[in-house]
Formats: C-alpha cells, sequence, structure tokens
C-alpha cells in the first residue's frame, strides 16, 4: 500500500491545479452574474403585488412586510455573493503565490476579447504603453532570475535572462524605448554565464 501523500502535495499536482483554475473560471462568471436572479425575484415579486394574483402572503402583504421581502431578497443576494467570493477565494490555486498574476492573466483574456468585439485598437495600445505592463513584467523576470541565481539555480536564471530579453525586444516594439535599450544589459549578463 502507498504512502498518502500530504494534502499540500496533492492540492500542487498539474491535474488538480488545472480543474481548480477551471472551477475558479466559472465560480467567477458566476459572480459576475450572481445578483440577476435576485433581481428578477424582486421584479417578480412587484409584479405580483401590482397584479394582485399569486400567493396570498404577496398580495395581502403590508407596505411594511413588502419592504422586508425586498429587504430579504437583497440580503440572499448579498450572502450568496460573499459566500461565492469566499469559496473562489479557498479552492483559487495561485490564492496565496502568483494570484496577481492569474487576475492579469485573466485581464488580458478579457482584453483580447474585447479586441475581437471590436475595441478602438489605438487605445488599447496607448493603454497598453501607457500602463507600463512590458516593462514591469520584464522587471519581474529579471526579479525571478536574480532569485534563482540566489538560490544557485542558474538553468532556472539563463531561462528567465532569455525570456527577460524578449521581452525587453518586445518592450522597444511597442514603443516604449530605442530597440536594444532593455536588452543589453540582460544580454551582457547572459554572455557572462
Amino acid at each position: 500500500m502507498k504512502n498518502p501523500q500530504p494534502l499540500a502535495t496533492v492540492l500542487r499536482d498539474n491535474r488538480v491545479t488545472a480543474v481548480r483554475r477551471r472551477a475558479v473560471a466559472i465560480l467567477g462568471r458566476i459572480a459576475d452574474h450572481s445578483h440577476a436572479p435576485f433581481q428578477l425575484a424582486v421584479v417578480a415579486l412587484l409584479i405580483v403585488r401590482v397584479t394582485g394574483t399569486g400567493p396570498g402572503w404577496i398580495t395581502t402583504a403590508t407596505n411594511n412586510d413588502f419592504m422586508l421581502y425586498g429587504l430579504l431578497v437583497f440580503f440572499a443576494s448579498f450572502l450568496f455573493a460573499t459566500v461565492l467570493e469566499w469559496v473562489i477565494w479557498l479552492v483559487n490555486p495561485f490564492t496565496w503565490d502568483g494570484d496577481v498574476a492569474y487576475d492579469i492573466a485573466q485581464d488580458l483574456t478579457d482584453l483580447r476579447a474585447d479586441i475581437d468585439n471590436g475595441a478602438h485598437l489605438n487605445h488599447v495600445l496607448d493603454s497598453l504603453r501607457g500602463s507600463e505592463l512590458v516593462p514591469e513584467l520584464l522587471m519581474t523576470l529579471r526579479a525571478l532570475a536574480s532569485a534563482y541565481a540566489a538560490e544557485g539555480d542558474m538553468e532556472e536564471e539563463e531561462r528567465l535572462l532569455a525570456a527577460a530579453t524578449l521581452m525587453g525586444l518586445a518592450d522597444a516594439c511597442i514603443g516604449y524605448k530605442p530597440p536594444g535599450a532593455e536588452t543589453t544589459e540582460v544580454q551582457k549578463k547572459m554572455t557572462l554565464q
């Protein structure tokens, strides 16, 4: 019989991580539209109240009772959204390390959908330039490379520095800096090793 793996190891397994990531995406979409059913419930309450048809607890309710029903629906909506956000936080495989990267990736996915749906291309490019997303990613790759170098993992450092070099070229091509300005330092470091 095999020794059971620790829960942390099981939860970091790539297959489990992929399922958890997908669950977070689905739950996030549900959370985005979670208020709609409750809003429809309030509209249904109003229609039943105005038309006088339906259950007696609605048609014969006083104004105070009816306001209480509305508040109960609002509270149920708030409670549902809060519990859903907590479940998303709990299931998200990147809650503790790298969750910002996951959020950025989701935002970029949404941005691509906007481009496909006819977003103004110059505005998107200007926002991409102005946000300094590419230079920040470049600096993050460099920081990761330095951290791996400090741990003695030179192979991972070289891979990250190569990615940083390419990110520097992307940075120059998008229009932040003249070509080569960002990559010179990275290339020097790579040739020294």
